[in-house]
């Protein structure tokens, strides 16, 4: 079974992205921390196909959590998730050992994009677009 983990304070944004996910992958367990700290918690106990880490959290910043999680090996694919779009940040996002960096406002499309890159969908590989490659 294919989990994914949603780490945001914004509940809104922890159900749309929910939505989508169990709407690209209907068998998927979905699951949603609201705070750093049990965010690293979650990803030590469990394995996850997915992580999206909102960058501001109570407790622990998205990178800080990414940071934390990268120095224990752990492997899950982690998208950092951001009020605003800007170099620096990414920048620092892919150093900390993000995969990718998804802006709000979310929108279906990027947020789709997003999962097929990550998330097998249930009836076979990904769409052929991957990170990096959206063209």
């Amino acid at each position: 079974m294919q989990t994914i983990l949603l780490a945001a304070e914004d509940r809104l944004d922890t159900g749309f992205l929910a939505r989508l996910a169990e709407h690209r992958t209907p068998m998927a367990q979905v699951e949603a921390v609201h705070d750093g700290y049990t965010a690293v918690d979650w990803l030590h106990q469990h394995s996850c196909t997915l992580a999206v880490v909102a960058q501001e959290l109570p407790g622990l910043s998205g990178l800080e959590v990414i940071r934390r999680v990268r120095r224990s090996n752990i492997p899950t694919p982690i998208v950092l998730l951001c009020e605003q779009a800007n170099r620096t940040l990414a920048l620092r996002a892919r150093a900390s050992g993000a995969q990718e960096v998804l802006v709000k406002p979310l929108i279906r499309p990027g947020v789709e994009a997003v999962l097929s890159w990550f998330v097998p969908a249930p009836d076979g590989p990904p769409g052929g677009i991957t990170p990096g490659n959206t063209a």
